[in-house]
C-alpha cells in the first residue's frame, strides 16, 4: 500500500479503512493503479447475488441492481445470513460501538461537544456498551468473517446492495437525514473483505 493512516484520527480501528470516491469504475481503477501496489488481477470468474442481502433492501433498489445483473447475465444467488441477520447486525453495532467509545469516550466526556440528536443517541449507545457485550461478540464476528469468506472461495464474487436506499438529495429535511442514517446502519455485512461499491443517486438539486 502506497499511503498509510497516519494523522487520520482512529474511529473503530478494527473497522476503519481508507478508499477513495470517484464518479465512474474507470476512474476509481486508474486511482487504485497509482495508491495500490502491484498485484495480480482478483481471480473472481463468476459472482452471485445474496438473496437475503436483497430483501433487506427497499423494493427499488434491489431492483434496480437486479435489472443491472440481469443485463450482465449474473443469476446465480446464495442465501448467506442463514436468518441471522439481525444478530450479525447487532454484532456489528456492538463491537463498532465499543471501539468508538475506546477511541473517543474520554474526549467526550471532557470536552462536552454538542452533536445534532441522531449523533448523540450513537454516542450514548456506545457508551452503553459492556465489556461482556463485545465478549460475547467477538467471536461471532470471526465466526461471520469465515462464513463469508468460505463462499467467496473458488473465485467468487458476492453482490448485494451497497445500502438499502437511495442517496438523498442535497436539500434533504432534516427528517430525512435521520432516517437515511438509520438506514445506513442496517447491513449486516461487515466481514473484514474487499469491496467495490456503486452507488444509486437521484439528480443534484
Amino acid at each position: 500500500m502506497r499511503f498509510h493512516l497516519l494523522g487520520v484520527v482512529p474511529f473503530a480501528p478494527s473497522y476503519d479503512t481508507v478508499g477513495w470516491f470517484a464518479r465512474d469504475a474507470a476512474t476509481l481503477d486508474s486511482i487504485g493503479e497509482v495508491l495500490l501496489p502491484a498485484a495480480p488481477p482478483a481471480s473472481i470468474r463468476r459472482l452471485r447475488l445474496v438473496r437475503d442481502a436483497f430483501a433487506l433492501a427497499d423494493p427499488d433498489v434491489a431492483e434496480a441492481l437486479r435489472t443491472h445483473c440481469s443485463a450482465l447475465g449474473i443469476a446465480d444467488q446464495i442465501t448467506l445470513f442463514d436468518g441471522a441477520e439481525y444478530e450479525w447486525l447487532e454484532c456489528y453495532r456492538v463491537l463498532q460501538g465499543a471501539e468508538i467509545w475506546h477511541q473517543l469516550g474520554s474526549w467526550i466526556q471532557s470536552s462536552k461537544p454538542r452533536f445534532g440528536n441522531s449523533i448523540a443517541a450513537r454516542f450514548a449507545d456506545a457508551a452503553s456498551i459492556a465489556s461482556s457485550d463485545v465478549a460475547r461478540y467477538a467471536p461471532i464476528r470471526a465466526a461471520i468473517a469465515a462464513r463469508v469468506k468460505a463462499e467467496l472461495e473458488d473465485g467468487v464474487g458476492l453482490v448485494l446492495p451497497t445500502t438499502p436506499c437511495v442517496a438523498l438529495r442535497k436539500n434533504a429535511a432534516s427528517s430525512e437525514i435521520s432516517i437515511f442514517t438509520a438506514e445506513l446502519s442496517s447491513s449486516p455485512l461487515s466481514p473484514g473483505t474487499p469491496a467495490s461499491r456503486k452507488s444509486a443517486s437521484p439528480p443534484a438539486m
